[in-house]
């Protein structure tokens, strides 16, 4: 998906043979050029047919679907099933806040994802027209509901959108303040833009730009809180999302993710996600490659080495570690990974020091209790991998590695 050959496209869609040049390249500052491209791509790789106006922004479909497939991933690895991998039954709702002409979030999501749903808004009368045209033109109206949105109402409105809840909410703002903050930025580029823009104001300038809009969503956040299980948006500037982050630290938010997206050529942008949910996300995914530590959320992945054990051996041991305390713990020898549930610290000398004291007299049982921490225990040769899937309290994970360690390593 990121690199294009433009041949190959060439002989799967006649439509862009017509632009395609000799030397087998487009002219990427000829908008109908740059127009066909995007039609043409989302023809033959997703099925997808759309029109859009000369007049507005024209989405390179890589960039777009980058961010439709990190929020698949981020989704994927933050279910109740602790699966850590896609389940095709799991019904999604997405919103998407400004959909513009070609409603490519939405379509992009409801192409790659037969169970995926979307809510959409937009406030530009000429982009809503075109969107909500290029939903029927799919025939995915039962999917996709795209509805006006007006100066002064707020970005999310659940019930607008017909749902009490949805999995996650995404947007890509416009990124500028002004016309001159957007001469400004060009101006400090070492290179010049690398293809026409046809983006109308309406696209590119907001008050207070991306982070001026990010904010916007955060304070919703605080109000909708796990009504949506992540919110999220795409930044076009490295401090934006620096700033974002920042504001999540000081809420004292620390389920976030940020990723950085470049996508073929000099263009970077940033993902920055957060929740009030109490389910984690990889690694691989919440802590992008080549970002800064002010920008990672606590790790959610710990390896602990053990030499000169195989994996069945070392299998045998966890198995028993987590069979002698008390919490709930799902093993299964076949691919030698474990789910361990607890209610609370409970490998810890104060907990055996309280339930000597209490002796018999429990108050819930376990499942009667929430689950304070959920980790998924991966087996290798010589290696196991903690995976931190459910829980507030990064210190009781950090407790649990530990005491797992410890315990593997006396063996």
């Amino acid at each position: 998906m990121e690199d294009i050959e433009f041949a190959a496209l060439a002989k799967d869609d006649p439509d862009f043979a017509k632009v395609l040049k000799e030397n087998n390249k487009i002219d990427f500052w000829d908008p109908l050029a740059v127009q066909q491209l995007t039609k043409s791509v989302l023809r033959r790789d997703f099925k997808l047919e759309i029109n859009l106006p000369g007049d507005r922004l024209c989405p390179p479909v890589p960039n777009r679907f980058a961010y439709i497939k990190w929020l698949q991933k981020l989704i994927d690895s933050t279910g109740d099933s602790y699966r850590d991998a896609y389940e095709e039954s799991r019904e999604v709702i997405g919103i998407d806040i400004g959909v513009g002409a070609s409603c490519i979030y939405p379509l992009l999501g409801c192409a790659s994802r037969p169970n995926w749903r979307f809510g959409g808004t937009e406030i530009d009368a000429r982009n809503l027209e075109f969107a909500q045209k290029n939903v029927r033109t799919n025939g995915l109206e039962s999917r996709i509901r795209i509805l006006p949105a007006k100066e002064g109402q707020p970005l999310i409105s659940l019930a607008q959108l017909g749902t009490d809840h949805a999995d996650f909410v995404m947007c890509n703002p416009p990124f500028f303040t002004s016309l001159e903050d957007m001469d400004a930025t060009y101006e400090t580029k070492t290179k010049p833009p690398s293809a026409v823009c046809t983006g109308a104001a309406v696209e590119m300038i907001t008050d207070g730009g991306d982070l001026g809009f990010a904010l916007q969503i955060f304070a919703l956040s605080q109000s909708l809180k796990t009504k949506i299980q992540w919110y999220s948006c795409l930044l076009g500037k490295l401090q934006s999302a620096k700033d974002l982050v920042a504001r999540l630290k000081e809420s004292e938010i620390t389920n976030f993710a940020a990723h950085c997206l470049q996508t073929g050529g000099r263009t970077k942008r940033w993902l920055v996600a957060w929740s009030y949910d109490d389910l984690r996300p990889e690694d691989s995914i919440a802590r992008g490659d080549g970002l800064s530590k002010e920008l990672l959320p606590p790790s959610t992945s710990a390896q602990i080495l053990v030499r000169d054990m195989p994996a069945s051996n070392l299998g045998d041991a966890v198995n028993q570690i987590f069979a002698d305390l008390p919490l709930r713990w799902i093993w299964k020898a076949s691919n030698l990974k474990g789910l361990a549930l607890a209610t609370e610290n409970v490998w810890s000398r104060s907990y055996r020091r309280k339930m000597k004291f209490q002796g018999d007299s429990t108050s819930k049982s376990d499942e009667d209790r929430p689950v304070a921490l959920a980790v998924l225990v991966l087996v290798h040769s010589n290696q196991v991998t903690v995976r931190w899937m459910r829980g507030e309290d990064h210190v009781l994970y950090e407790s649990f590695c530990g005491m797992l360690r410890r315990s593997l390593l006396a063996k």
